[in-house]
């Protein structure tokens, strides 16, 4: 779909008139990662996010995200996690395209860090209310074994098939070789991905670029929540320390990567010149964590709830490697700072109880 087409059709739907295109500043900003995404704004009014697949396999996971929003809206136990919800002006499966509400004053929540510098505890509150929310309302104590296609593929990264790995970077290679030269490693990840269930329905990719934050006047304005969680692809059943794992995953990454690693080696003598240091941000993982806690408490049980955590911090390590692959795909070696990631990953995996109380900050 290119920018015309986008225009075409938001034009024949109704969702835009001529005098939008003539009397107004109308933009539209293409955002494309896995599948084609526009963002359309004009100023005074709410605007559009307009998705479609771009492969055979995006056209399903689109599909998916249109029937997640009108599953979510309508279960009549999900009156909290409808607060966090854009609005969804439906799913067009001729044209197999959605169209979503993209509020008139609100940025992604990475990018609100990054204007303002700050973590907000009261923001992250709300994440661990959503996201509870969501967990709780779909059956958390339902313990079946998932299909193998459905569990994280992050989880055997240190297996890769032959033909996956003729299609790496350089520096994914090198991640692959860091990862295998540990028996360790391997088994840690097996042992995770031995423990994986379905427990409730998930996200499945929780991140600061998934979550909207409303200006607090337009938040008033509306009556809603300023938070709202995007992107509902990969929605599935699965096991909701995920979801929280990703999270804290989310802020560790961010510290790491603002660390100013030189040259290929991370030494600690850097850590201390973080742009954004690990002490900063243990408020609103805290702050997450006891809002997610007394969401999912009553319903789990204490000791389900220290052990959900648990995992989380081992789930969190597994997207640590995730990130790092990601941010790999197109480069031809790994950077220092990559490196120091996989080696907080291996750690928090080895021993996750000491990097629950010393690296995050929490206890059980």
């Amino acid at each position: 779909m290119l920018y015309n087409d986008v225009l075409r059709y938001m034009l024949e739907k109704g969702f835009l008139d001529v005098s939008d295109i003539v009397n107004s500043d109308l933009t539209i900003v293409e955002l494309s990662r896995r599948n084609q995404l526009f963002k359309i704004r004009s100023s005074g009014r709410p605007g559009f996010i307009v998705k479609q697949g771009s492969t055979p396999e995006g056209r399903v996971t689109v599909a998916r995200e249109g029937k997640m929003y009108e599953y979510l809206h309508a279960y009549r136990g999900g009156t909290i996690i409808t607060e966090h919800l854009v609005r969804c002006y439906g799913y067009d499966e001729a044209s197999q395209v959605l169209v979503l509400e993209l509020p008139s004053k609100s940025r992604a929540l990475d990018e609100y860090r990054l204007r303002t510098g700050k973590f907000s505890v009261q923001l992250a509150g709300q994440m661990g209310r959503a996201l509870a929310a969501l967990h709780c309302g779909t059956g958390l104590n339902r313990q079946d074994q998932a299909p193998p296609e459905l569990v994280p593929w992050i989880l055997s990264v240190h297996a890769p098939s032959l033909s996956s790995v003729n299609d790496l970077s350089g520096a994914n290679l090198q991640l692959l070789r860091i990862v295998q030269s540990s028996a360790e490693f391997g088994d840690l990840l097996d042992g995770l991905r031995a423990r994986w269930h379905i427990a409730s329905l998930i996200h499945g990719d929780v991140k600061s670029s998934n979550w909207v934050v409303l200006d607090r006047a337009e938040s008033r304005a509306r009556g809603e929540a300023r938070l709202k969680l995007i992107d509902w692809e990969l929605a599935m059943g699965g096991d909701p320390a995920w979801d929280v794992g990703s999270v804290l995953q989310d802020y560790l990454g961010t510290w790491i990567t603002s660390i100013p690693v030189f040259g290929v080696d991370a030494p600690d003598r850097f850590v201390a010149s973080a742009r954004y240091s690990i002490d900063q941000l243990r408020p609103s993982i805290q702050a997450f964590w006891r809002a997610y806690q007394a969401g999912v408490e009553p319903k789990l049980g204490v000791v389900a709830s220290r052990g959900l955590l648990v995992r989380a911090v081992e789930y969190a390590a597994a997207r640590l490697i995730q990130s790092t692959y990601e941010r790999a795909q197109y480069q031809s070696q790994l950077g220092g700072s990559s490196i120091y990631c996989l080696q907080v990953s291996f750690n928090m995996l080895e021993r996750p109880h000491e990097a629950l109380v010393h690296l995050l900050g929490l206890t059980l």
